[in-house]
Order: C-alpha cells, then structure tokens, then sequence
C-alpha cells in the first residue's frame, strides 16, 4: 500500500507510478492512496488498471476525518507493506497505522523526497508538519531517502529513524532518449528553428525550484528559447522566448527537442 500526499505531476508522484507499474508487471498487487483527490498521475494510474483512493483531504485544510479513513482501509485490505511518500502523508500514515492494530503486522517505511530546504519560504502549516516528521520519525521501521545529501539534512531537521535506506531515482532509458522525430514535431508546433538553441525544464512553481534564477539566465542568452513544465509555469511572465507548458503528462517527448534540460533549483 502506497499512502501520498498528492497525485499531481512531481517527481514523487512519477516515481510512485513507475514503481506501482513495476510492481504489477512483478504480480504485485498495489494500491495507491492519496490525501488529497484528483491530479493527472491519478488518472494515469487509474488507466492503467491500478486501484487508486483519496481520503478526500482539501489542501492547506488538516482534517482528523482522513486519520480515521486510512485506518479503516488499512483493516480492510491489510498492507503487508505501508509506503508513505513525503510529509504530510508520513505523518497520516503513521497515525493510521497505530490506531489500526496493525502495526506489529505492516512494515512502514517513511518517503523522504528532498535534501536542503528553505522552510522560511513555506506556510506555518508546512513547517509545523516537517518539525512533527522528526518527532515521530523513530516509529516507523525506516526511512527511505534518495539521496544521502536528504539523510544528512533531516538529520539536522531532528530525524532519528530506527534506520535511513537511500534508494537512488531510476530513469527509463526507453522513455527519456534522444528521439529525432519528437524533437521536429515539437519544436515545429510551437515555430521553433531547427536550429535555434533550446533549454528545457521540468519543475513546478515553487521557491526551491527558483524560476526567478531561470529567467534571468534566459535574459542573459538573447539567442536561447526556453520551453517549462510544471504546475504553475503558464502563469510565469510572457515571453516569445519562453513556452509555458503547464501540467504535462509528455514530458519525454517535449525533453527531446531540447539541447539542454535544465534545473535552477536554489536548494533541495
């Protein structure tokens, strides 16, 4: 059982769905539950013949009602396995386990998904929850990072696991390859030149990922044309050198007319 806080387009979320994939391809047989409903993974998700729940959570609104849901789904269809990815779902996750019975019975592993974050940039609510993570973070059996540079941050956040596991990002190298045809199809939909010089990311809108920080390199590179994806990026200024995607479920197609993939994130 996988418990997330969303199903939107992230790097977690994409992991996640990789992973499930795997798992089924292996006779497993997961299910994905999210705090919050919807989101484009979901969809994803459910296409593919994974069964998908939500406790009906409404962002930035913490709701006890939820606690008590996963618990119940928790007994009713009793995880060898509990997967909790990021905070908020940690902590609902943990909770839910213990007021289950079940705990002597489901491994929990905790999903740590960054290193280095500013949390002056994010809400009290946010915060508070990161904090909460290190005060319960010896109740579950481990806690899975994937990076060691995440273990040496949330050991200064306070986190004392019984155990950290790193488990580094796998990339599908059939997916994300160079593809001649995408990269003509692409760039000839939004009027780019075979050979204008093209940047590209993939990130939401977000303090960490320091949109700010690429477009003033943008600024700095007249000749360049950007093309961003991401929750958030249609928003970001206009520019006929900048192509704002928004939410993209092709991302490996629209990487591919790219000469350079980016990342201008300032931390995490």
């Amino acid at each position: 059982m996988h418990v997330i806080t969303g199903l939107g387009v992230g790097g977690a979320e994409t992991m996640l769905a990789s992973l499930v994939k795997a798992e089924i391809a292996a006779s497993q047989r997961p299910i994905v539950i999210s705090l919050i409903p919807g989101g484009l993974v979901a969809t994803q998700l459910k296409k593919a013949g994974i069964d998908v729940l939500d406790l009906g959570m409404v962002r930035g609104r913490p709701g006890f009602g939820s606690l008590f849901r996963l618990r119940s789904l928790i007994r009713r269809f009793r995880p060898d396995v509990l997967q909790s990815w990021m905070y908020h779902a940690n902590l609902v996750a943990t909770g839910a386990l213990a007021l289950s019975g079940r705990r002597r019975r489901t491994v929990h592993y905790w999903g740590l998904r960054c290193s280095d974050m500013d949390l002056d940039a994010y809400g009290w609510i946010f915060r508070s929850v990161v904090k909460a993570g290190g005060n319960f973070s010896a109740w579950p059996d481990a806690i899975t990072c994937n990076s060691e540079a995440g273990i040496t941050v949330h050991k200064a956040l306070g986190y004392r696991p019984r155990r950290f596991l790193l488990v580094d990002n796998g990339v599908d190298i059939a997916r994300f390859k160079p593809n001649p045809e995408a990269r003509s199809a692409v760039r000839e939909k939004f009027g780019i030149g075979p050979d204008t010089p093209v940047i590209a990311t993939a990130a939401r809108v977000d303090p960490m990922k320091d949109y700010p920080n690429l477009l003033a390199a943008l600024d700095r590179l007249p000749q360049v044309t950007a093309i961003v994806m991401g929750d958030g990026t249609e928003n970001l200024p206009d520019s006929s050198r900048l192509i704002r995607l928004g939410r993209c479920d092709r991302v490996e197609k629209v990487l591919a007319a790219a000469d350079l993939v980016v990342s201008a994130s300032a931390y995490g």
